[in-house]
């Protein structure tokens, strides 16, 4: 089980009388542990005290359940003796309950276990199914990493491809403090809809995707006046569209004519022939777009100023 860091409480515990058992008063004290002192009258035990100082580390309101777990402590017991009694009495606290926290039992495999990691921190959710600070973590990076075998395990009585891997991972990494699991639960299913909304309309009868078959490599030309190496006039680039469409391919075309631009103008973008030659997209505009009878839709672009 993950638990939260004692080093904190230990520092704010250290030397503080916490109860008395007999006639002894028992502190924590820095490598021994809990220790226990004869009482004779120059400490005393400030209960209110004691339990302010547990109730910022526990974010505990039952004061009942702190003093319990204080008074099963033996004498050399640690601080992690301490947090591991309260939180198992928190969680027998809130079993009853816990569907006000929980979407579904099996998702209770997630309390006190790594989550994400970021800047030396250990992220999860702790047992109100909060998403909070768990510990301390080796990775040091500052971007949020999620927890690969914590995925696998939880989502594992799914079927976890890579997309959803992805998916899962993306929401887990957006969490913020204060989420809860059904937040994380509720995320994932969002993201679900709308990827499968977007694949729909994708692969829907009237997607530019369906109509739109391949844009090909752009070939880059010189004029025959022009014999300079390393430049160009014009930038050829086809079109492939489907043969067979419900309407007028050419009013389709009319009516999505920026959408397919755009996307021609990205392919010019990303080729390395034209990213060698140094010339800012926004400096070509189309000198002739025709459509042949071998369904290609034929671009040609030239320079605003030659």
């Amino acid at each position: 089980m993950r638990t939260i860091e004692s080093k904190c409480i230990e520092s704010s515990l250290e030397g503080i009388p916490l109860f008395e058992r007999g006639d002894n008063i028992y502190c924590f004290i820095a490598e021994r542990g809990l220790v226990a002192e004869k009482s004779d009258g120059s400490k005393t035990v400030n209960t209110q005290l004691v339990l302010y100082l547990l109730k910022k580390h526990f974010l505990e309101e039952s004061e009942s359940l702190l003093v319990e777990a204080l008074g099963e402590l033996q004498e050399g017991d640690s601080i992690s003796t301490l947090i591991i009694k309260v939180q198992d009495k928190q969680k027998l606290k809130w079993r009853p309950v816990r569907s006000r926290y929980y979407p579904n039992w099996k998702q209770l495999e997630m309390i006190d276990e790594i989550v994400v990691e970021q800047n030396g921190k250990s992220y999860g959710f702790n047992y109100m199914g909060i998403f909070a600070c768990i510990g301390s973590s080796s990775y040091q990076g500052e971007e949020a990493r999620a927890n690969k075998d914590f995925i696998m395990d939880v989502f594992r009585h799914n079927s976890t491809t890579s997309a959803q891997f992805k998916l899962v991972k993306r929401v887990i990494e957006g969490l913020k403090i204060g989420d809860s699991i059904k937040t994380m639960s509720d995320n994932i299913k969002q993201e679900r809809e709308r990827i499968s909304k977007e694949y729909k309309a994708k692969h829907s009868e009237d997607s530019i995707d369906r109509f739109i078959t391949k844009i090909s490599t752009p070939i880059l030309e010189r004029a025959r006046d022009n014999p300079k190496k390393g430049t160009f006039d014009f930038i050829r680039v086809d079109v492939g569209i489907v043969e067979i469409w419900k309407g007028s391919r050419k009013e389709y075309i009319c009516q999505n004519q920026k959408e397919i631009t755009r996307r021609v103008l990205a392919k010019v973008e990303d080729s390395k022939q034209f990213q060698r030659i140094g010339v800012p997209i926004n400096f070509l505009k189309i000198s002739e777009i025709t459509l042949t009878r071998d369904s290609i839709l034929e671009y040609l672009f030239e320079l605003k100023i030659k």
